[in-house]
């Protein structure tokens, strides 16, 4: 077997609205070529603009496009376009959400687990978060460690179908 190695991140926000979950939706890529992963990228930034226009059928395709990039703190389509092409460094700002929870935080390790594109990232959060939904006690995490696809999605599901772990680069933290 083949020992993980120590690779850039390509990929930006899968989630949507904010708190909202969209699945793997997009084509399948081939993980071993970079184009692939950065059109499932731009994919799933154009299938959150198609659930937007969904909602408002009012809305042109163009304006859809501008009102998600402007929601994840671009100015425009084509910023956040260039900026889904662009590799995302160890020690970058990151959000996104983990046990059903939003954090945002900073990007420690990398590691390609195998030619399906996962990836296994450690996440170190900005604030702890509480990972039991007890009222009784509480177990907070400042650290997170997690598989996800390449447009950033876990595979692993939570009981109520949510991924584990969605994250993508913070445009508003760099």
């Amino acid at each position: 077997m083949k020992p993980a190695t120590r690779c850039r991140v390509f990929f930006h926000d899968p989630s949507g609205q904010a708190g909202a979950v969209i699945g793997n939706a997009g084509p399948k890529t081939n993980a071993r070529d970079p184009k692939d992963a950065i059109m499932a990228r731009i994919d799933h930034l154009k299938t959150e603009a198609r659930a937007l226009r969904a909602q408002n059928p009012h809305l042109t395709h163009s304006a859809a496009l501008e009102s998600v990039a402007q929601s994840h703190g671009y100015r425009d389509w084509n910023t956040a376009s260039a900026d889904a092409q662009r590799p995302l460094e160890l020690g970058a700002p990151v959000a996104g959400h983990y046990l059903g929870h939003a954090f945002t935080g900073r990007l420690l390790d990398v590691q390609t687990l195998d030619a399906s594109g996962r990836q296994r990232l450690t996440v170190q959060f900005d604030t702890p978060i509480d990972v039991v939904e007890s009222q009784h006690f509480s177990a907070y995490r400042q650290r997170a460690t997690a598989t996800v696809e390449a447009n950033g999605v876990s595979p692993a599901r939570l009981g109520n179908g949510t991924p584990q772990m969605q994250i993508w680069r913070d445009s508003r933290r760099m």
